[in-house]
């Protein structure tokens, strides 16, 4: 809520039809997915100092449906986590790494 009144993050204009993982059928539901989903990872890269993207798509990936077969687990997506760090690097709360 807080990301949302500050109002100083530019949110992408395919918000609306991407999908956040490659094992959701849908896109969420929620108007204000972005903001929550890049307030989590804030505190995921305050948690977790030196986290990388692909940590956070194993972090918020799940288990992809496959029918009769047994589930699998997929990541989720580089697009959206990339996009929630450069917004909040443009805010001045996250700095990258020395070694990337």
């Amino acid at each position: 809520a807080h990301l949302k009144k500050a109002g100083q993050i530019e949110v992408p204009q395919w918000v609306g039809i991407q999908k956040t993982a490659s094992h959701r059928e849908l896109s969420p539901y929620d108007p204000d997915w972005y903001y929550v989903r890049t307030a989590a990872i804030a505190r995921q890269v305050y948690l977790h100092h030196g986290i990388g993207i692909g940590h956070l798509t194993i972090r918020y990936g799940g288990a992809q449906r496959r029918g009769v077969k047994p589930n699998r687990f997929h990541r989720g997506s580089t697009l959206v986590a990339r996009s929630c760090l450069k917004s909040l690097e443009s805010l001045g709360l996250v700095e990258k790494a020395r070694d990337g």
